[in-house]
Parts: structure tokens; sequence; C-alpha cells
């Protein structure tokens, strides 16, 4: 708390009153608008964090669901002889058991 100034008048006392309440109402304030902007950033981060984990989680899927068809399809392959000729064209011959 400041000390009264021996020259101040009481009117000039009263002004500097004033102007430290508004000074201290203004602190207040922007300390309330940090705490909400803070807030704000908080939530968007989680939402941020939400949506990666839900698509990393789409993507792993998909990828597992693309490993299987492509093991099903090794597989499937597997019962038949490819012969690559020159011109480019593949034949698949069904192998006898």
């Amino acid at each position: 708390m400041r000390r009264k100034r021996q020259s101040e008048t009481p009117e000039e006392s009263a002004i500097r009153k004033k102007k430290d309440r508004e000074s201290r109402r203004l602190r207040r304030a922007d300390s309330t608008e940090k705490e909400k902007m803070m807030e704000r950033i908080s939530n968007s981060q989680s939402k941020l964090e939400t949506r990666l984990s839900e698509t990393q989680e789409r993507a792993d899927e998909k990828r597992a669901s693309l490993q299987s068809n492509a093991k099903a399809k090794r597989t499937a392959l597997g019962r038949f002889k490819t012969r690559r000729f020159k011109t480019g064209t593949i034949q698949n011959l069904s192998l006898q058991n």
C-alpha cells in the first residue's frame, strides 16, 4: 500500500485512489480473460487429441483389413502357377492336388 505523499491534496488523493482501483480492476479482468483463453485452448487441444486418436484407430483398422485381404489373395493365388510371357500377358495355371 502506498504512503500518502506530503504534498498530496485530497483531490489528488481521490484521483490516485480511483486510478489505483481502475488499474486493479483491469488487471483482474485481464487475468480472467487469460484464464478463459487458456480454457478454450485446452478444450481445443482435447478435441484435436480425440480426433487424432480416432483417426489413428481407423487407419489401424484399414491397415489390418488391407493386410488380411492381401494375405487371402496370396493364399488364393498360391493354388495357381503364374506364367508370364514376353508379350506381357499373364496366365494362371491351376495346380492339380
